[in-house]
């Protein structure tokens, strides 16, 4: 029963101190300041020892307890109550060093644990002041002639400040660095986050992108064959555009299977780039389907870089999907310029829409989201006076 009230007393304490020591913000040990303090007490009463106050009540005996009183008050309550402990401490040495000097003397010890204890955790102003105290504590034995060698205590006592505040440069360092990288990890996990976001984004937008294009470009195909076969009962024309409609559906399932299977794969195998040159084909698909489409290019097409490559390619994908969504009977002309510096690709269709382009859509949303991916590109969507208007510059690098 009484050794478990000691081990609940010692361990309330001892997490009592290491939230003083954490308070403190520095990484020292919880059982540093108990340690320190069983190292001052025991010098206490090694100096009482030395002057053979053994039995009460002499005055060194009682001086040396009364240095053991302020320590575990220090360790127990508040570490306000440190300020209290050096005070307490320093005028209980006081008595053992005037009552009866000997030497070597314990009782310095006490001061040059204090003042390192002090130097290691408190500000350098209290630090200070606790060096200043202790040095006046040693200076007036050493006046009155009742200290022999007091300029090695006074060394001792500096080079214990010195030490202590090194110790506190070296952890706030320390912390300093811990903080750093903490900050820096959660910096990288940030990023890493919206870098899956970002993939994220992408890979549905490309899935939008590919889905709406087929899906609107088999619609065209099997609304031709059913005009066929309707109007001219032309089996063989009608047979063709089912069987584009069926490559068109396969081509996609493809893409998205391989655009979904990013998602889950650590190394992904890159997959063939859309270039400027593809945008022919795909509006061949759209012609082939039905939608009057007249494109011209200008400029050198192989100076464009993958990013911007891509991009126009989608863009012009999107649009044209819109078109054969919402005004499949209007006439579009499409244009990609490409200078020096700058892409152009400018798309107008004429006609009447059998629905107005959600703004807000995911369609014009990721067009958006495209061109501000290159930095300095500029996209302008909207209707005109004769239908609706899609422009947009990029830059080449």
């Amino acid at each position: 029963m009484v050794w478990g009230g000691i081990i609940r007393a010692a361990g309330a304490i001892t997490d009592r101190q290491t939230a003083h020591v954490e308070a403190a913000g520095y990484d020292y040990p919880a059982w540093y300041v108990p340690l320190a303090d069983l190292i001052i007490s025991g010098a206490a009463m090694a100096a009482a020892v030395q002057r053979g106050a053994v039995i009460p009540p002499q005055w060194p005996l009682l001086a040396a307890l009364f240095t053991v009183t302020p320590m575990v008050l220090i360790a127990v309550v508040t570490p306000n109550a440190r300020l209290i402990g050096v005070v307490l401490v320093i005028a209980a040495v006081e008595p053992l060093l005037l009552l009866r000097p000997v030497f070597p003397d314990a009782a310095p010890g006490c001061l040059a644990i204090l003042t390192t204890m002090m130097a290691m955790a408190a500000s350098l102003r209290k630090s200070l002041l606790t060096l200043a105290a202790s040095a006046l504590a040693l200076g007036i034995p050493a006046a009155l002639g009742r200290l022999d060698a007091a300029p090695i205590y006074l060394v001792l006592l500096g080079g214990g400040w010195v030490l202590g505040h090194m110790l506190q440069t070296h952890m706030r360092l320390l912390q300093t660095q811990k903080r750093l990288l903490r900050s820096e990890r959660e910096a990288q996990r940030l990023l890493a986050d919206r870098a899956v976001l970002e993939e994220r984004r992408r890979i549905t937008r490309e899935v939008h992108d590919i889905a709406g294009h087929s899906l609107s470009v088999t619609l065209l195909h099997l609304t031709g064959a059913r005009h066929t076969l309707a109007q001219d009962r032309d089996i063989d024309e009608a047979m063709a555009a089912l069987d584009d409609a069926e490559r068109i559906g396969r081509q996609a399932m493809a893409d998205i299977r391989r655009t979904i299977g990013l998602l889950g794969s650590d190394a992904p195998t890159p997959t063939p780039k859309p270039c400027p040159a593809d945008i022919d084909d795909m509006i061949s698909d759209f012609v082939a389907a039905g939608l009057r489409v007249k494109f011209e290019t200008s400029g050198p097409l192989d100076s464009v870089s993958e990013a911007v490559a891509l991009t126009l390619f989608r863009l012009t994908q999107e649009s044209l999907t819109n078109v054969a969504k919402h005004a499949p009977d209007s006439t579009v002309t499409a244009s990609l310029r490409i200078s020096e510096s700058r892409a152009t690709l400018s798309i107008h269709n004429t006609g009447t829409f059998t629905s107005t382009p959600d703004a807000s859509g995911n369609g014009l949303r990721g067009m958006r989201q495209r061109v501000e991916a290159l930095g300095e590109g500029h996209l302008d969507t909207g209707p005109c006076a004769d239908g609706w208007r899609v422009r947009a510059e990029l830059p080449l690098r």
